[in-house]
């Protein structure tokens, strides 16, 4: 669950520190494979192309990662402009919900491609995508395989968290 920030101005322009983490048993590190690793890697370059924000810096580790982003402030996009990213954000041919969009269907989308938390929830949910597809362990009391997302009692399946903290750009140093 996203937890909102206090007394950060989000539709200014800043400077943001996250954090993402891919819980599990003890002793799992799954963005220590290198498959892994390189999809949460596919899954944030893509996410912060769409987005209105340059990646400042990123460190993947075993089990989660820390990003640094620069957000631009909230400014209303062209017709012409969203449409061009929602055909990115959307390429799937049978989801194209912005085909019949009007106004006041395509301000919220307008207004997502400046929220840092937007961001953070596509690239978890991205992520966990992936991760839900890749076989945790396997569960010899019923011989079946578990995924991160299917988990039988006393069992540990796949969670993620969020943390966000801000850094107004003007105080970090140029």
């Amino acid at each position: 669950m996203l937890r909102l920030p206090r007394q950060i101005e989000m539709d200014a322009d800043g400077l943001h520190y996250l954090r993402g983490q891919v819980a599990g048993p003890a002793g799992y590190y799954p963005l220590q494979v290198p498959e892994n690793a390189d999809q949460l890697l596919a899954t944030i370059r893509r996410y912060t192309g769409l987005f209105f924000c340059q990646v400042a810096a990123l460190s993947i580790l075993g089990n989660h990662y820390h990003l640094v982003c620069l957000f631009e402030a909230f400014r209303k996009l062209s017709r012409e402009e969203l449409l061009a990213l929602a055909q990115q954000f959307y390429p799937d041919p049978s989801c194209q919900p912005y085909l019949h969009w009007n106004d006041s269907q395509r301000e919220p989308f307008n207004r997502r491609l400046f929220s840092v938390f937007e961001l953070m929830t596509n690239v978890q949910s991205g992520y966990a995508r992936f991760l839900s597809d890749v076989p945790l362990s396997i569960n010899t009391r019923e011989s079946r395989l578990r995924s991160h997302w299917n988990s039988t009692e006393g069992e540990e399946a796949f969670s993620s968290g969020l943390f966000l903290t801000s850094v107004n750009k003007k105080s970090v140093r140029q």
